[in-house]
């Protein structure tokens, strides 16, 4: 397994977490309560956005003796800013979390050669 939650720093090369493409591309990373990796979930959307399928990944966490969760995904465009919809996601998506008993440590999304952390910005 691997150890905590990767946070980005300014210069990280997003590439070494997700293949840029034509498409959002992300994952899920789920850890347990000492910050080891359990599960990655890859999850696919389309050239301007990315759905998390609740009715399947929601399932799949609740399986595991996941306690946090770190959100990734990539802007096809290389701007790592987030727009209001990834914005108003995120924070839907943490307040599930929440009524689960789960934390969502971050939401990093990754563009070009930056990456933009919802944490480091206030905005979780």
């Amino acid at each position: 397994s691997h150890s905590l939650l990767p946070t980005p720093h300014a210069g990280a090369d997003p590439r070494s977490y997700l293949q840029p493409c034509a498409c959002e591309l992300g994952a899920l990373d789920l850890y347990d309560a000492s910050g080891c990796l359990i599960e990655r979930l890859e999850l696919i959307g389309d050239h301007h956005s990315l759905a998390i399928d609740l009715a399947h990944v929601v399932p799949r966490i609740l399986a595991t003796p996941c306690r946090i969760v770190l959100l990734r995904h990539c802007h096809p465009s290389e701007q790592s800013e987030p727009s209001e919809a990834d914005i108003h996601a995120t924070r839907a998506f943490a307040g599930l979390l929440r009524l689960l008993g789960l934390h969502l440590h971050d939401h990093v999304i990754e563009g070009g050669r930056s990456a933009f952390s919802f944490r480091t910005h206030g905005l979780l």
